[in-house]
């Protein structure tokens, strides 16, 4: 239920975090690792997304 849904959310949100800052320790000049990991951090977003989503219609759900 909405419960998981928070959880999974809060899981996705760090490995955005995570990913976001694994953009520090890639050599500035290798630019495939960057790009992989500007589309990394993306598709996590996106997850990200999904899953709020998902959260606030079951919110919704349970107040009407």
């Amino acid at each position: 239920g909405v419960q998981r849904v928070l959880f999974r959310s809060e899981t996705r949100r760090g490995k955005v975090e995570e990913l976001e800052q694994g953009m520090f320790a890639i050599d500035p000049t290798d630019f495939a690792a960057l790009t992989a990991q500007q589309e990394a951090i993306a598709h996590a977003r996106e997850e990200l997304d999904e899953l709020e989503m998902a959260w606030l219609e079951a919110s919704e759900q349970l107040e009407g």
